[in-house]
Protein backbone atom coordinates (compact mmCIF):
# COMPACT_ATOMS: atom_id res chain seq x y z
CA UNK A 1 0.00 0.00 0.00
CA UNK A 2 1.59 3.52 -0.97
CA UNK A 3 1.63 6.32 0.91
CA UNK A 4 -0.87 8.27 -0.64
CA UNK A 5 -3.70 5.20 -0.33
CA UNK A 6 -3.18 5.77 3.38
CA UNK A 7 -3.78 9.78 3.05
CA UNK A 8 -7.45 8.87 1.56
CA UNK A 9 -8.77 8.88 5.11
CA UNK A 10 -12.62 8.43 6.13
CA UNK A 11 -12.95 12.08 6.93
CA UNK A 12 -12.11 13.02 3.14
CA UNK A 13 -14.06 9.74 2.27
CA UNK A 14 -17.31 11.61 3.75
CA UNK A 15 -16.33 14.43 1.45
CA UNK A 16 -16.61 12.12 -1.67
CA UNK A 17 -19.75 10.73 -0.87
CA UNK A 18 -21.31 13.83 -0.13
CA UNK A 19 -20.18 15.12 -3.55
CA UNK A 20 -21.80 12.22 -5.07
CA UNK A 21 -25.20 12.95 -2.90
CA UNK A 22 -24.85 9.84 -1.03
CA UNK A 23 -24.51 8.71 2.98
CA UNK A 24 -21.35 7.55 3.39
CA UNK A 25 -22.34 4.94 5.48
CA UNK A 26 -23.77 3.32 1.85
CA UNK A 27 -20.24 3.34 0.35
CA UNK A 28 -18.02 0.55 0.28
CA UNK A 29 -14.27 0.10 -0.29
CA UNK A 30 -14.09 -2.23 -4.26
CA UNK A 31 -10.74 -2.74 -4.88
CA UNK A 32 -7.65 -0.53 -7.04
CA UNK A 33 -4.11 -0.33 -7.29
CA UNK A 34 -3.31 3.19 -9.40
CA UNK A 35 -6.82 3.98 -8.14
CA UNK A 36 -9.09 3.72 -5.11
CA UNK A 37 -11.85 2.03 -6.47
CA UNK A 38 -15.81 2.15 -4.03
CA UNK A 39 -19.30 1.29 -5.03
CA UNK A 40 -22.52 2.78 -3.98
CA UNK A 41 -26.18 2.66 -4.96
CA UNK A 42 -28.00 6.30 -6.23
CA UNK A 43 -31.27 6.63 -7.42
CA UNK A 44 -31.92 3.05 -8.48
CA UNK A 45 -28.50 2.65 -10.19
CA UNK A 46 -25.02 0.87 -9.05
CA UNK A 47 -22.66 3.35 -9.23
CA UNK A 48 -18.58 3.04 -9.40
CA UNK A 49 -16.62 5.87 -7.63
CA UNK A 50 -13.20 6.31 -8.65
CA UNK A 51 -10.32 8.37 -6.35
CA UNK A 52 -7.07 9.06 -8.38
CA UNK A 53 -4.41 11.02 -6.86
CA UNK A 54 -2.66 13.91 -8.10
CA UNK A 55 0.75 12.06 -8.42
CA UNK A 56 -0.76 9.43 -10.78
CA UNK A 57 -2.60 11.48 -12.78
CA UNK A 58 -3.80 15.46 -12.99
CA UNK A 59 -7.42 16.56 -12.92
CA UNK A 60 -7.58 17.84 -16.47
CA UNK A 61 -6.16 14.39 -18.12
CA UNK A 62 -9.06 12.68 -15.96
CA UNK A 63 -11.48 15.41 -17.32
CA UNK A 64 -10.25 14.38 -20.63
CA UNK A 65 -10.46 10.41 -20.06
CA UNK A 66 -13.96 10.96 -18.83
CA UNK A 67 -14.72 13.27 -22.49
CA UNK A 68 -13.37 10.22 -24.35
CA UNK A 69 -15.48 7.34 -23.24
CA UNK A 70 -17.98 9.58 -22.67
CA UNK A 71 -17.51 10.38 -26.48
CA UNK A 72 -17.37 6.25 -27.21
CA UNK A 73 -20.23 5.83 -25.21
CA UNK A 74 -22.48 8.21 -27.24
CA UNK A 75 -21.29 6.66 -30.63
CA UNK A 76 -22.14 2.67 -29.94
CA UNK A 77 -19.50 1.25 -27.66
CA UNK A 78 -20.61 -0.10 -24.83
CA UNK A 79 -18.97 1.63 -22.04
CA UNK A 80 -19.24 2.68 -18.80
CA UNK A 81 -20.92 5.74 -18.95
CA UNK A 82 -19.51 8.41 -16.60
CA UNK A 83 -21.86 10.08 -14.10
CA UNK A 84 -21.39 13.66 -12.98
CA UNK A 85 -21.38 14.79 -9.36
CA UNK A 86 -24.48 15.84 -7.21
CA UNK A 87 -23.85 19.54 -8.16
CA UNK A 88 -23.27 18.01 -12.11
CA UNK A 89 -19.82 18.53 -12.38
CA UNK A 90 -17.53 16.07 -14.49
CA UNK A 91 -15.31 15.41 -11.72
CA UNK A 92 -14.71 16.63 -7.91
CA UNK A 93 -11.33 17.39 -6.01
CA UNK A 94 -10.55 17.24 -2.54
CA UNK A 95 -7.33 18.44 -1.25
CA UNK A 96 -4.83 16.76 0.84
CA UNK A 97 -1.20 17.63 2.40
CA UNK A 98 0.09 16.16 -0.21
CA UNK A 99 -1.61 17.12 -3.31
CA UNK A 100 -5.16 16.25 -3.98
CA UNK A 101 -7.61 13.49 -5.37
CA UNK A 102 -9.61 13.57 -8.19
CA UNK A 103 -12.81 11.94 -7.75
CA UNK A 104 -14.80 10.33 -10.97
CA UNK A 105 -18.26 8.40 -11.07
CA UNK A 106 -19.42 5.64 -13.39
CA UNK A 107 -21.88 3.48 -14.61
CA UNK A 108 -21.62 -0.17 -12.86
CA UNK A 109 -20.49 -2.05 -16.17
CA UNK A 110 -23.26 -5.19 -15.74
CA UNK A 111 -22.03 -8.96 -15.24
CA UNK A 112 -18.71 -10.04 -14.54
CA UNK A 113 -15.17 -10.86 -15.22
CA UNK A 114 -14.50 -13.25 -17.85
CA UNK A 115 -11.20 -15.52 -18.00
CA UNK A 116 -9.52 -18.80 -19.40
CA UNK A 117 -12.05 -21.82 -17.86
CA UNK A 118 -15.17 -19.84 -17.98
CA UNK A 119 -18.25 -21.03 -20.31
CA UNK A 120 -17.72 -17.77 -22.46
CA UNK A 121 -14.30 -17.76 -22.81
CA UNK A 122 -14.32 -18.87 -26.55
CA UNK A 123 -14.33 -17.92 -29.90
CA UNK A 124 -17.62 -15.46 -29.80
CA UNK A 125 -16.22 -13.54 -26.79
CA UNK A 126 -13.27 -12.57 -28.62
CA UNK A 127 -14.80 -11.78 -31.86
CA UNK A 128 -17.02 -9.77 -29.42
CA UNK A 129 -13.44 -8.24 -28.14
CA UNK A 130 -12.82 -7.54 -31.56
CA UNK A 131 -15.71 -5.60 -32.70
CA UNK A 132 -15.78 -3.49 -29.32
CA UNK A 133 -12.06 -2.57 -30.06
CA UNK A 134 -12.97 -1.64 -33.83
CA UNK A 135 -15.84 0.26 -32.53
CA UNK A 136 -13.34 2.66 -30.49
CA UNK A 137 -11.08 2.94 -33.51
CA UNK A 138 -13.55 4.05 -36.05
CA UNK A 139 -14.97 6.45 -33.59
CA UNK A 140 -11.59 8.15 -32.40
CA UNK A 141 -10.47 8.52 -36.25
CA UNK A 142 -13.07 11.46 -35.96
CA UNK A 143 -12.20 12.33 -32.06
CA UNK A 144 -11.22 15.98 -31.57
CA UNK A 145 -9.87 17.40 -27.98
CA UNK A 146 -11.90 20.01 -27.20
CA UNK A 147 -9.85 23.40 -26.96
CA UNK A 148 -10.19 24.05 -23.54
CA UNK A 149 -9.13 20.60 -22.22
CA UNK A 150 -5.84 18.66 -22.21
CA UNK A 151 -4.73 16.31 -24.49
CA UNK A 152 -4.00 13.32 -23.25
CA UNK A 153 -0.69 11.38 -23.30
CA UNK A 154 1.52 10.48 -26.47
CA UNK A 155 2.72 6.84 -26.92
CA UNK A 156 4.05 4.20 -23.94
CA UNK A 157 5.61 5.39 -21.24
CA UNK A 158 8.12 3.02 -19.36
CA UNK A 159 8.16 3.54 -15.76
CA UNK A 160 11.15 1.83 -14.61
CA UNK A 161 13.50 3.03 -11.63
CA UNK A 162 16.86 3.07 -13.00
CA UNK A 163 18.05 1.83 -9.40
CA UNK A 164 16.50 -1.81 -10.68
CA UNK A 165 18.63 -1.65 -13.76
CA UNK A 166 22.19 -3.16 -11.82
CA UNK A 167 19.74 -6.63 -11.70
CA UNK A 168 20.68 -8.63 -14.78
CA UNK A 169 17.27 -9.86 -15.97
CA UNK A 170 16.10 -6.87 -15.80
CA UNK A 171 18.90 -5.04 -17.63
CA UNK A 172 18.15 -7.84 -20.04
CA UNK A 173 14.66 -7.51 -20.47
CA UNK A 174 14.83 -3.02 -20.46
CA UNK A 175 17.79 -3.53 -23.00
CA UNK A 176 14.88 -5.56 -25.20
CA UNK A 177 12.58 -3.23 -24.74
CA UNK A 178 14.59 -0.25 -26.10
CA UNK A 179 15.36 -1.96 -29.00
CA UNK A 180 11.64 -3.08 -29.88
CA UNK A 181 10.57 0.83 -28.78
CA UNK A 182 13.09 2.11 -31.21
CA UNK A 183 11.71 0.20 -34.15
CA UNK A 184 7.99 1.14 -33.01
CA UNK A 185 8.86 4.68 -32.81
CA UNK A 186 10.30 4.97 -36.53
CA UNK A 187 6.80 3.71 -37.32
CA UNK A 188 4.90 6.39 -39.29
CA UNK A 189 1.83 7.63 -37.47
CA UNK A 190 -1.19 7.26 -40.55
CA UNK A 191 -4.35 8.55 -39.66
CA UNK A 192 -5.98 5.15 -40.31
CA UNK A 193 -3.83 3.26 -37.66
CA UNK A 194 -2.79 5.82 -34.84
CA UNK A 195 -5.22 8.07 -32.62
CA UNK A 196 -6.45 8.13 -29.08
CA UNK A 197 -6.87 4.32 -28.12
CA UNK A 198 -7.80 2.23 -24.59
CA UNK A 199 -4.37 1.21 -24.69
CA UNK A 200 -5.33 -1.51 -21.62
CA UNK A 201 -8.34 -3.00 -22.85
CA UNK A 202 -7.35 -6.63 -21.16
CA UNK A 203 -9.85 -9.40 -19.63
CA UNK A 204 -10.18 -7.55 -16.18
CA UNK A 205 -11.09 -3.78 -17.97
CA UNK A 206 -14.29 -5.43 -19.45
CA UNK A 207 -17.06 -7.08 -18.08
CA UNK A 208 -19.66 -9.90 -20.04
CA UNK A 209 -23.04 -10.20 -19.20
CA UNK A 210 -24.69 -12.69 -21.73
CA UNK A 211 -23.21 -11.92 -25.02
CA UNK A 212 -22.29 -8.09 -24.34
CA UNK A 213 -19.11 -6.56 -23.74
CA UNK A 214 -19.17 -2.90 -21.37
CA UNK A 215 -15.52 -1.99 -21.43
CA UNK A 216 -14.37 0.24 -18.45
CA UNK A 217 -10.82 1.39 -17.11
CA UNK A 218 -10.00 3.87 -19.58
CA UNK A 219 -7.30 5.24 -16.86
CA UNK A 220 -4.42 4.56 -19.46
CA UNK A 221 -6.07 6.07 -22.59
CA UNK A 222 -3.57 8.04 -24.94
CA UNK A 223 -2.51 8.27 -28.48
CA UNK A 224 -0.77 5.42 -29.92
CA UNK A 225 -0.87 2.84 -32.90
CA UNK A 226 -4.38 1.09 -33.34
CA UNK A 227 -1.88 -2.17 -33.36
CA UNK A 228 -1.78 -1.38 -29.65
CA UNK A 229 -4.83 -2.13 -28.56
CA UNK A 230 -4.86 -5.59 -30.44
CA UNK A 231 -1.56 -6.69 -29.42
CA UNK A 232 -2.43 -5.76 -25.54
CA UNK A 233 -5.37 -8.19 -26.59
CA UNK A 234 -3.91 -10.86 -27.82
CA UNK A 235 -0.82 -11.26 -25.56
CA UNK A 236 -3.12 -11.15 -22.47
CA UNK A 237 -5.58 -13.60 -24.06
CA UNK A 238 -3.10 -15.59 -25.00
CA UNK A 239 -0.52 -15.61 -21.89
CA UNK A 240 -2.66 -14.56 -19.07
CA UNK A 241 -5.83 -16.33 -20.35
CA UNK A 242 -5.68 -17.59 -16.23
CA UNK A 243 -4.02 -14.79 -14.22
CA UNK A 244 -2.74 -17.44 -11.60
CA UNK A 245 -1.08 -19.39 -14.56
CA UNK A 246 0.53 -17.44 -16.75
CA UNK A 247 1.61 -19.48 -20.09
CA UNK A 248 5.02 -20.15 -20.15
CA UNK A 249 5.31 -22.49 -23.14
CA UNK A 250 6.11 -20.17 -26.12
CA UNK A 251 5.00 -23.02 -27.97
CA UNK A 252 1.27 -22.79 -26.98
CA UNK A 253 1.06 -19.23 -26.56
CA UNK A 254 1.72 -19.05 -30.57
CA UNK A 255 -1.22 -21.48 -31.18
CA UNK A 256 -3.27 -19.89 -29.05
CA UNK A 257 -2.62 -16.41 -30.00
CA UNK A 258 -3.25 -17.61 -33.60
CA UNK A 259 -6.84 -18.95 -32.99
CA UNK A 260 -7.41 -15.90 -31.28
CA UNK A 261 -6.67 -13.50 -33.61
CA UNK A 262 -8.43 -15.12 -36.67
CA UNK A 263 -11.62 -14.61 -34.09
CA UNK A 264 -10.48 -11.15 -32.56
CA UNK A 265 -10.15 -9.61 -36.31
CA UNK A 266 -13.56 -11.05 -37.66
CA UNK A 267 -15.11 -9.18 -34.93
CA UNK A 268 -12.77 -6.00 -35.14
CA UNK A 269 -13.53 -5.97 -39.23
CA UNK A 270 -16.98 -5.44 -38.90
CA UNK A 271 -16.56 -1.55 -37.20
CA UNK A 272 -12.75 -1.00 -38.45
CA UNK A 273 -10.25 -1.61 -41.47
CA UNK A 274 -6.82 -1.84 -39.86
CA UNK A 275 -4.58 -2.19 -43.32
CA UNK A 276 -2.77 -5.49 -43.45
CA UNK A 277 0.69 -3.82 -42.61
CA UNK A 278 -0.51 -2.63 -39.40
CA UNK A 279 -0.80 -5.91 -38.35
CA UNK A 280 2.52 -7.32 -39.88
CA UNK A 281 3.50 -5.23 -37.08
CA UNK A 282 2.01 -6.79 -34.29
CA UNK A 283 4.93 -9.33 -33.35
CA UNK A 284 6.90 -5.53 -32.44
CA UNK A 285 4.05 -4.69 -29.69
CA UNK A 286 3.52 -8.09 -28.27
CA UNK A 287 7.34 -8.03 -27.74
CA UNK A 288 7.35 -4.73 -26.01
CA UNK A 289 4.62 -5.84 -23.64
CA UNK A 290 6.45 -9.09 -22.90
CA UNK A 291 9.31 -7.44 -21.95
CA UNK A 292 7.61 -4.58 -20.15
CA UNK A 293 5.48 -7.72 -17.98
CA UNK A 294 9.02 -9.25 -17.45
CA UNK A 295 10.14 -5.91 -15.59
CA UNK A 296 6.76 -5.37 -14.07
CA UNK A 297 7.10 -9.01 -12.21
CA UNK A 298 11.07 -8.69 -11.75
CA UNK A 299 10.87 -5.43 -9.67
CA UNK A 300 7.96 -7.00 -7.63
CA UNK A 301 10.17 -9.95 -7.06
CA UNK A 302 12.38 -7.78 -4.92
CA UNK A 303 10.22 -6.80 -2.70
CA UNK A 304 8.28 -10.55 -2.41
CA UNK A 305 9.27 -13.88 -4.05
CA UNK A 306 7.12 -15.03 -7.37
CA UNK A 307 4.72 -17.60 -7.07
CA UNK A 308 6.04 -20.72 -8.43
CA UNK A 309 4.48 -20.23 -11.99
CA UNK A 310 5.16 -17.11 -12.10
CA UNK A 311 8.80 -17.51 -11.52
CA UNK A 312 8.37 -20.53 -14.48
CA UNK A 313 7.12 -17.74 -16.50
CA UNK A 314 10.08 -15.59 -15.75
CA UNK A 315 12.78 -18.09 -16.64
CA UNK A 316 10.76 -19.44 -19.55
CA UNK A 317 10.65 -15.81 -21.52
CA UNK A 318 14.47 -14.31 -20.03
CA UNK A 319 15.86 -17.60 -21.70
CA UNK A 320 13.91 -16.51 -24.82
CA UNK A 321 14.77 -12.64 -24.32
CA UNK A 322 18.57 -13.81 -24.36
CA UNK A 323 18.45 -15.70 -27.58
CA UNK A 324 16.64 -12.92 -29.18
CA UNK A 325 13.12 -15.15 -29.76
CA UNK A 326 10.03 -13.37 -30.23
CA UNK A 327 7.11 -14.71 -28.58
CA UNK A 328 4.74 -14.32 -31.85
Amino acid sequence: MTSWHQSFTQDLLNQAARAYGVAPETVSHVGGFENLIYGFRRDGRDLILRVTHSSHRSRELIESELHFAGYLAEGGVRAARPVPSYSGRRTETVETEDGYFTLACFEQAPGGLVQAGHPAWGPRLFEGWGEITGRMHKLARSYTVPADMTRRPDKDILTLDPAYLSHPDIALAHGRYVEVETHINALEPEPDGYGLCHRDLHHKNFFVHGETITAFDFDDCGYDYFVQDIAMAVYYASVLGDWARPEADPKRVSEFAKRFLDSFMNGYRREHELGSHWLKQLPLFVERRRCDLCMIFLQNAVAEPPSTAVREWLDRNLEQISHGNTLL
